[in-house]
């Protein structure tokens, strides 16, 4: 191929032309003789091997099954090959078994050397001690020999016993390091690998040992991570590489005022595997708009919405075209648009709804567009793929991150697949919307919702509704409609049952439709259970005559979980990140959230926020364990999933006795996760007032849903227009009239500022506020005839509008 672009490879070079090679022709006869001729060299060949094979195997005994020895390698006299153990076994592939098979092995070897050193004395070549065959040839030796392999075997079965302790101490402490969680006797509590790499990223622990222990573990680490980033890798979806003589100019456009509200567009935009950097092709044709020149010092933006946190600061460097090192270089030219970003928990759907899918649905609106109105498609699926930068690539949390893209998802281990192979993306966003974030988790101070911020709830729905759309459910009637038709895309029926629910001296319809609504029970599996599930679960079918639905992580696909969270009624569950899957919900729907005995639910509302943000329309009620008998810790957990057993004694003694978590940083607060990570019996009498209260404000909320248009907002008004002075048989000789017209966007007012002034040196003027409905003014103290000038400007909330000018001669 000519031109800047060469296939690398021998796929891609002469010898592999497609084309048919010449070939010499050859007669059938001729080709017989010759395969004739290659079965007689061969036959003969084999015959010769078999008699040398026979002949060694007359002066051998039988081999012991514990030290097996080639044939090749067998011989009259018992050798130090005979003594020594058929491999030489390391720290790292020795099973933690191994201690018993290495002492097999190694009074095999022993026995081995004993026979030898007394063969001049025994009648035979066979001999069974401890139902080991050792072989015993009769040998001719001398002494210096027998005791040089009889040290030899010891040293060598010395060495491996050392090794196999070494090595089972040494995974001993690896796996207490890593420990997963145990729970009680009925529970069996595990960590996926995204898991446990997530939760000691967030503390350090340190594993005593020698230097080449350490050695070892590293290199087994780097292995282990290399195999677990290409099993991220989608073969079928894996650009092919060429060699580029010359890397094409690169240019960027930035859009945002700070790194935290930063989002860059590149052109050009390229890894190097090798040194794990970003770089950019500089040369007098780039263009870098709006970014900073002092990026190196703050970063450039923000992979992940978590504001602030430095693991996810991203930058690049320059390079330029004309250095010999990027030269003539393999690269995989990516042409297709890609969004990249990077996950905080890639294992919590929590954090991947709250913190990546939600903000990626606007990134893509914006940059993206096309799709189709009638199909309720605000983007295009099929023109990008989507990036995650992270490093940890796919989990059981990564479903909802499909819908972004038709192409199949990429990791990191995409980039880093080969170090050889530079990566460059012809067209490349990087970074993630903050608009729609609602709760910061206490990496600066304890957590809680985002200060000075209270994001558009309508914005979650119409993230939601996106997804009940594409998954084919119906939606209500206070929800999206069919633009086209003008109708609702859904049966449910717009006026309520005829029942009456009475709350205080209040009577309205009941909104309740038993035969569809569900109770759903958002239930955990590993931790943090309710241990009288079974019974909670009948007291509420029971107590509200529906059908109730146990939900869980491990039995249920998001997709499954969305279904039923569009039929809940009242949605119950411990304090966790499967309850953000409310955000589904339909509005008025009851958000119970428990909490374990010591944990304060003012100190943790992600969900409570969510369901209070305008818009949303969440009932939501919170439930605290009172008893602590109620509750079971797990002081033998891992110390990030509660346990404390790490501690010392005093400092154990001190998180028992706290009764009431105290506000604290994010992330390994063992006051905290001791306390989080305890399973509860909940209060069921408790928990069914909570749900009937919550009922009740749910029926009083939805007898407004109906009535009320959630597409409608506050406009800001334009600038006052048409500016008029007034008279009339009853205005007074030094009396203003004055009026203007009402915004013609149908903008409310609050109220207009008016600001009247006269020439220097005369009476009159001033400052008076008016009603925002009646645009009109009086004003008296002129004088007849007086020229003034008239200013007005809109006032809404905060806002207030720009100044339009007028004159006026009373």
């Amino acid at each position: 191929m000519s031109g800047a672009f060469r296939r690398r490879g021998n796929r891609f070079d002469g010898s592999d032309s497609p084309l048919p090679q010449s070939r010499t022709p050859t007669t059938r006869k001729g080709r017989s003789y010759k395969w004739s001729f290659i079965l007689f060299v061969l036959g003969l060949g084999t015959l010769i091997l078999a008699w040398k094979a026979l002949s060694k195997l007359d002066a051998v005994a039988k081999t012991p099954e514990s030290a097996p020895v080639k044939p090749e390698t067998a011989r009259v006299e018992v050798s130090v090959a005979e003594v020594q153990t058929p491999f030489s076994p390391t720290v790292t592939n020795l099973p933690l078994t191994a201690l018993q098979k290495v002492k097999k092995v190694s009074q095999a070897t022993n026995n081995a050397v004993e026979t030898a050193t007394m063969a001049t004395k025994l009648p035979t070549n066979n001999k069974v001690e401890g139902n080991i065959p050792i072989s015993t040839p009769v040998v001719d030796t001398t002494p210096s020999v027998e005791h040089a392999q009889k040290q030899i075997a010891h040293a060598n079965a010395a060495e491996l016993n050392q090794k196999a302790e070494a090595e089972d101490k040494l995974l001993q402490q690896q796996g207490d390091m890593v420990n997963q969680a145990r729970l009680s006797s009925n529970v069996n509590q595990t960590l996926s690998e995204d898991d446990r790499k997530w939760l000691e990223s967030q503390v350090e622990y340190e594993v005593e040992g020698d230097a080449a222990e350490q050695a070892r573990l590293e290199e087994k680490k780097k292995n282990a991570e290399k195999k677990s980033k290409i099993a991220h890798v989608n073969k079928k979806d894996n650009t092919a590489a060429y060699i580029f003589p010359t890397l094409p100019s690169s240019s960027v456009w930035c859009y945002g005022e700070d790194r935290a509200s930063r989002i860059c567009r590149f052109r050009n935009l390229c890894y190097l595997p090798t040194e794990k950097q970003w770089f950019i092709v500089q040369t007098n044709r780039t263009v870098q708009s709006n970014v900073p020149l002092h990026r190196f010092a703050d970063g450039l933006l923000e992979l992940s919405t978590v504001e602030g946190h430095t693991l996810f600061r991203f930058n690049f460097v320059e390079v330029s075209p004309y250095n010999p090192r990027f030269r003539n270089i393999p690269v995989r030219y990516e042409e297709k648009l890609h969004f990249m970003f990077s996950r905080l928990h890639p294992n919590n759907i929590m954090h991947n709804l709250h913190d990546d899918v939600l903000g990626m649905y606007f990134v893509l609106k914006e940059f993206v567009g096309r799709g189709s109105q009638r199909l309720g498609m605000p983007f295009s699926l099929d023109t990008h793929h989507v990036l995650i930068y992270d490093g940890y690539g796919a989990s059981q949390a990564t479903r909802p991150f499909q819908y972004l893209s038709s192409k199949p998802l990429r990791f990191r281990a995409y980039l880093d697949q080969d170090e050889d192979i530079v990566t460059c993306f012809r067209d490349i966003v990087v970074g993630n919307s903050k608009q729609t974030t609602w709760y910061q988790y206490g990496f600066e101070e304890p957590q809680g919702p985002i200060r000075n911020k209270t994001p558009n709830g309508m914005l979650i729905r119409e993230v939601s509704e996106w997804f009940t759309r594409r998954m084919g459910l119906a939606l209500g009637e206070d929800e999206q409609y069919d633009k086209d038709s003008g109708k609702s895309v859904t049966n449910v029926p717009a006026e309520p049952a005829a029942a009456d629910a009475k709350l205080g001296t209040a009577v309205v319809p009941s909104m309740d439709f038993p035969e569809t609504d569900l109770i759903v029970i958002m239930g955990r599996r590993s931790n943090r259970l309710i241990l009288n599930e079974r019974q909670l679960k009948a007291a509420l079918a029971t107590a509200f005559n529906l059908k109730v639905q146990v939900v869980t992580n491990e039995k249920h696909s998001f997709e499954e979980q969305v279904a039923f969270m569009r039929r809940a009624r009242v949605v119950v569950g411990m304090h966790g990140s499967i309850l953000v899957m409310a955000m589904f919900c339909r509005r008025g729907t009851v958000l119970l959230e428990m909490f374990p005995f010591g944990v304060p639910s003012e100190n943790y509302t992600p969900y409570r926020t969510m369901a209070n943000l305008p818009g949303m329309a969440l009932v939501y009620r919170a439930w605290e364990a009172s008893v602590e008998s109620q509750c079971v810790p797990h002081p033998e957990n891992h110390p990030l999933l509660g346990g404390i057993e790490h501690l010392p004694s005093d400092k154990q003694e001190l998180v028992r006795e706290t009764k009431l978590v105290p506000k604290h940083i994010c992330c390994d607060n063992p006051f905290w996760l001791y306390r989080i990570y305890q399973d509860t019996r909940v209060n069921i009498t408790e928990i069914l007032s909570l749900i009937e209260s919550g009922l009740e404000e749910s029926r009083v909320l939805l007898s407004t849903v109906r009535v009320t248009n959630w597409e409608e907002t506050e406009l800001l008004p334009p600038p006052v227009k048409d500016i008029e002075c007034l008279d009339g048989p009853t205005r007074d000789p030094g009396e203003l009239w004055v009026k203007w017209a009402l915004p013609w966007t149908g903008a409310t007012v609050d109220q207009w500022n008016v600001l009247i002034t006269v020439p220097d040196n005369e009476q009159g003027g001033g400052e008076y506020s008016v009603p925002g409905d009646e645009p009109v003014l009086a004003v008296n103290g002129f004088k007849a005839g007086q020229l003034v000038r008239v200013f007005i400007r809109p006032v809404v909330g905060s806002f207030t509008g720009e100044w339009s000018k007028g004159r006026c001669r009373v």
